[in-house]
């Protein structure tokens, strides 16, 4: 059996909107089983599974194998996907790891592109640039710029394992900060803002059902983590 071809996989799932672990829950797969077959850790997906997985995500079989460059509307089409990209400002600086203060005067001065959802061509979209290092085991380093789903645009519900935006507004709304965090939900329906980080140091920030403002503190989830866009890092021999 083949392997599945990465570049194709990932680009099938960021246009039907799902990651790899939500992907495989859709097709009642254990979460982590399309992350282990595209890293290598499971040799062979089963031919049942990967036809399920085309049919989630409306492309051919042979387009996940690498053996067709285009994916197609639904298996057995031939008329390709619309391809559309957009251009939208970064907004701030967004810290993965403590609240970082928004700055309301920041005036942007560098855009990110990235390809439209042909089923939500409407849905709006924000970018940010990342400091930090409280989500680099999730692959979200200091200095890449992330672009997210807002959530009232998001057309899927939100699941454990998300990687989020929060954002924290303080003093009757004189004071708003951000973070990044991935979400996780608890039976009694506390949210858990976890870090997945290799610093020990940074701790998760939980939001209680009957959370209640003080001194006018309010949390909210403003967006969802789609992609992630990575500047060259230029190598320092010491």
């Amino acid at each position: 059996m083949s392997a599945l071809h990465r570049p194709n996989v990932e680009t099938a799932l960021t246009e039907a909107g799902y990651t790899a672990k939500s992907a495989s829950e859709a097709i009642h797969k254990n979460r982590t089983w399309l992350s282990q077959v595209l890293s290598g850790r499971v040799k062979d997906p089963g031919s049942s599974a990967v036809a399920d997985l085309a049919k989630l995500l409306s492309v051919d079989i042979s387009y996940l194998y690498g053996e067709q460059d285009v994916p197609r509307l639904a298996p057995g089409s031939l008329t390709p996907k619309s391809h559309q990209a957009k251009e939208i400002p970064v907004r701030g600086v967004i810290q993965a790891g403590l609240w970082r203060e928004v700055d309301e005067l920041f005036e942007p001065r560098e855009y990110v592109m990235y390809e439209v959802d042909p089923g939500f061509p409407n849905a709006k979209r924000s970018a940010y640039e990342v400091q930090g290092d409280s989500m680099d085991l999730a692959g979200i380093l200091e200095g890449d710029r992330i672009v997210c789903w807002d959530i009232h645009d998001y057309p899927f519900p939100l699941r454990d394992g998300d990687d989020v935006v929060v954002e924290r507004t303080r003093f009757a709304g004189m004071l708003k900060e951000w973070t990044v965090k991935r979400l996780f939900t608890h039976p009694d329906g506390m949210k858990e803002l976890r870090p997945i980080s290799s610093n020990k140091s940074h701790k998760s920030y939980r939001i209680y059902p009957d959370h209640e403002a003080d001194n006018g503190e309010e949390i909210a989830i403003i967006g969802i983590v789609d992609s992630i866009t990575r500047k060259h890092r230029r190598r320092v021999d010491g």
